[in-house]
């Protein structure tokens, strides 16, 4: 019998036996009696039930998951800074993963899953975790525009090749390149130690690669990806810390790299330009007399860029063409184009030598480098003889 005993819920809502009206204080007896309780019967449960009861109690402690590859689509995107548990999330609220720990405990069961790529992905729903991960592994199911810029494109041809590839207006383009800073370009870029004024374009940050693009970019998210590939690629390479130049002299002379040489030959075509640009017993060779500077400013003012055969006296020693390296000495205003990862290293770090001339040798494109004007003399001799002068 409960004579004298009352029932109740005390302040905290909290089940409690009240003898009359004497109050009793809380203990944690009764926690510590269902955690007993709670124990005697997973014992229980795996002691009696044998295999069943394994089984019991591993569906208690493991992730709810999906068995299957799933069915249907569903886009999902992973945000640039996003964790595991952020990934998780993402894809149980699309229901792709039946639980967000499953995706975390097959990702971390998979040595690739820390090379997972923000960007926008389709996926089936009720997927097994581990089937997702390797899903969001696999770049087939990006769901992204790729859109190739080679090695060595002008600037304009650049914005031209993006403007196709992303369907995007080129005047959206064309706007959106006039405001490096707005881009990511720090104004200590174009920054000179020749005391030459800059030409403060983004000319030469827009490196060279294959980017996918998710939808929606835009022509300023497109560039501002670009330029954040090229601060890499000039961390990487040496190019933002070369020694006895500007980062941004050192851009211009790997863009002449790019336009004059072969991979192989770049390193030494860079020491012929810092040879020439500090030789001062012979001013007359600090005029780089670069032909492709010519070109540069044929294609700037839409007029074409010409092979150098078919280039005139009148264009290379054009005085009011701030590019030419036939009548101003130096450097040009800034780079010819955008350099690669191999030209920018060689600004950054040009081969040992004495050489101030070089010329394409034969149609493969490699260069002949000479110390005097008579060795390249002869140089340019086999170049014609081999259909390359």
């Amino acid at each position: 019998m409960l004579d004298g005993l009352d029932l109740g819920y005390d302040d905290d809502g909290d089940a409690a036996m009240r003898p009359g009206r004497h109050r009793r204080r809380k203990s944690g007896r009764g926690k510590s009696m269902f955690a007993l309780i709670l124990v005697v019967v997973l014992l229980g449960v795996l002691g009696g039930g044998g295999y069943l009861g394994y089984h019991a109690l591993r569906g208690f402690l493991v992730a709810p998951d999906y068995s299957g590859a799933g069915h249907g689509s569903v886009q999902v995107q992973i945000k640039t800074g996003d964790g595991l548990s952020d990934m998780a999330n993402a894809l149980y609220k699309k229901d792709v993963v039946k639980s967000a720990k499953a995706f975390v405990d097959a990702s971390n069961k998979n040595p690739n899953a820390t090379g997972i790529q923000p960007g926008f992905y389709k996926l089936h729903k009720q997927m097994k975790a581990s089937l997702a991960v390797t899903a969001l592994l696999d770049l087939k199911n990006r769901i992204a525009t790729k859109v190739t810029i080679p090695e060595g494109l002008t600037m304009n041809a650049t914005l031209s090749r993006l403007s196709k590839g992303l369907k995007l207006p080129l005047s959206d383009l064309q706007k959106a390149a006039k405001d490096p800073a707005a881009l990511g370009i720090d104004k200590g870029w174009f920054d000179r130690d020749d005391h030459k004024s800059a030409a403060k374009t983004v000319e030469g940050f827009l490196y060279p690669d294959t980017y996918l693009f998710d939808p929606g970019t835009t022509a300023k998210d497109a560039l501002t990806e670009m330029v954040s590939h090229f601060k890499k690629a000039a961390a990487d390479s040496g190019l933002d810390r070369p020694k006895g130049i500007s980062p941004y002299e050192a851009l211009i002379v790997a863009s002449l790299a790019q336009a004059e040489a072969i991979n192989s030959d770049m390193p030494k075509v860079t020491r012929v330009v810092y040879n020439r640009l500090g030789d001062t017993a012979q001013p007359w060779l600090q005029k780089l007399q670069f032909d492709s500077t010519t070109n540069y400013w044929l294609d700037l003012k839409g007029k074409g860029a010409k092979d150098s055969s078919q280039l005139t006296r009148a264009e290379l020693n054009d005085t009011s063409n701030p590019y030419s390296t036939h009548v101003h000495a130096g450097l040009p205003p800034g780079p010819i184009d955008s350099p690669g990862a191999t030209a920018m290293k060689a600004a950054a770090h040009p081969a040992d030598g004495k050489w101030e001339y070089f010329v394409r040798i034969d149609k493969s494109g490699k260069s002949a480098f000479a110390v005097t004007y008579d060795e390249q003399r002869a140089n340019e001799q086999k170049a014609k003889e081999n259909g390359a002068g």
